[in-house]
């Protein structure tokens, strides 16, 4: 039976009729306490968003990993900070995703959940206490707000996690520079923030006229001209989410509850014009399925900032003569330490193959040798070479040094290399991909990927 989008004539009053009928205001007012868990529930709920950021969770949960390859081998504890954890459905799954991924490298792991919310702090705590984790795992739940500019005590984490908070701090791009401070030399950040599609244009358009304000007004858009000003490098990925509205359009008590937590306000005293405009900003977004369900489209932003492993190199080495800088920076402005161990984890027992396309005279793996230092684990990594120039490939088998061994050569493009499939761990081209020819580029990186 499809819905119907009206308002029901009930004998009784619903609560948002009543305040509309003897409590209309101008300016709606906040929520208070008990309005906003209701509230909350309710649009949680009714939103994909929480299911959707799990489930990306779980698909990367190796990329979630990566920042603690780049730490001491002594250091056999993966730690994560997770700053307002809520009520920890995310912060548990990912827990439960980690575990079967930490061996052989670590054999522990610490999760400190700051979450200042009392309801949401006993809600964390009792999924806890459900939760079956052996003596192997630590999770710490704190009644704390993470101050930005003071550390969340002494301890630093492999991974710091910034679920939809970033809202609530009076300076965002602090709050990250701290998150940064709070991880381990080449630990990661892991941002997770609503996009400026759906919600964010009803606010952008009503929140004002709404609540006299357009605080806590923030999205991943805004996030990431943040961190291109600063120039602070980073990875975004895109998650699709939506929220069910259907009780929205037809103005039930659960809807209105809804719309008053995305409006940041009590609209139930609202006026009833201005309630009217912001009701048909829901329509104008909905689409209606057949099922006569509505929904509006919510996705969500990830974003992976990571801190540098390898010390910055401030000056070039002495005896290094190459014309240009581009491989010198390009040896600081990556973490190589961190992506070679972590491949070394993932493949077979003590190897690792890399196949180096347009090798050409070595410049590249030179300037690798006088300015990354791989972690002393690494022990046999075999490097293959491939250019289209035999004598190329004979000069830089010249400069290849421990822990780097000599293996095989193609003197090929890589159009017509005939290569093995699922052979290599790690493969790198430094300039050679402009020789590829456009018509032959997709061809070329599928076989890469093979």
């Amino acid at each position: 039976m499809k819905i119907q989008y009206k308002i029901q004539d009930n004998s009784q009053l619903s609560q948002r009729e009543y305040y509309s009928l003897h409590n209309q205001k101008s300016v709606a007012p906040p929520l208070d306490d008990e309005f906003y868990a209701q509230s909350y529930e309710l649009r949680k709920a009714a939103s994909t968003m929480t299911v959707a950021a799990i489930e990306w969770f779980r698909s990367n949960v190796g990329l979630l990993l990566e920042g603690g390859y780049s730490g001491s081998l002594q250091d056999d504890t993966f730690s994560v900070l997770s700053i307002g954890s809520g009520e920890g459905d995310i912060d548990l799954e990912i827990i439960h995703s980690m575990i079967p991924r930490l061996k052989p490298r670590w054999k522990r792991l610490r999760y400190v959940a700051l979450e200042p919310n009392a309801i949401h702090r006993d809600r964390f705590l009792q999924r806890l206490d459900q939760a079956s984790f052996d003596e192997s795992v630590e999770v710490c739940v704190r009644d704390e707000c993470f101050e930005p500019g003071r550390l969340a005590g002494e301890e630093k984490f492999d991974l710091v996690l910034l679920t939809h908070v970033l809202y609530y701090f009076d300076d965002p791009y602090q709050a990250i520079r701290s998150a940064l401070t709070q991880t381990k030399e080449g630990g990661q950040v892991f941002i997770v923030h609503q996009t400026a599609t759906g919600i964010p244009q009803i606010q952008q358009e009503h929140m004002l006229e709404a609540k006299g304000n357009q605080n806590e007004m923030f999205t991943a858009e805004d996030i990431q001209r943040l961190l291109e000003t600063q120039s602070q490098k980073h990875q975004y990925y895109h998650v699709d989410a939506r929220l069910d509205v259907t009780e929205c359009l037809q103005r039930l008590e659960s809807g209105v509850k809804i719309m008053s937590f995305c409006m940041e306000c009590d609209l139930r005293q609202l006026q009833e014009a201005k309630f009217a405009k912001i009701l048909q900003a829901f329509w104008r977004l909905a689409e209606i399925e057949d099922s006569g369900r509505a929904f509006i489209q919510e996705p969500i932003g990830v974003f992976v900032l990571k801190t540098t492993a390898n010390p910055t190199v401030l000056e070039r080495h002495p005896e290094d003569k190459d014309p240009v800088v581009d491989y010198w920076q390009l040896a600081q402005r990556f973490d190589w330490s961190g992506t070679f161990l972590s491949q070394y984890h993932r493949g077979k027992p003590s190897s690792l193959r890399l196949l180096d396309v347009a090798c050409g005279t070595g410049r590249w793996l030179q300037a690798f040798g006088r300015y990354i230092q791989l972690d002393e684990e690494i022990q046999n990594l075999v490097y293959d070479r491939l250019d289209p120039c035999g004598s190329s490939i004979a000069q830089a088998s010249q400069k290849i040094l421990p822990p780097f061994q000599l293996g095989d050569q193609y003197v090929s493009t890589i159009q017509e290399a005939q290569l093995e499939s699922n052979s290599y761990d790690l493969l790198w081209s430094m300039h050679g991909f402009y020789m590829v020819p456009p018509q032959d580029l997709a061809s070329v990186l599928k076989k890469c990927a093979n």
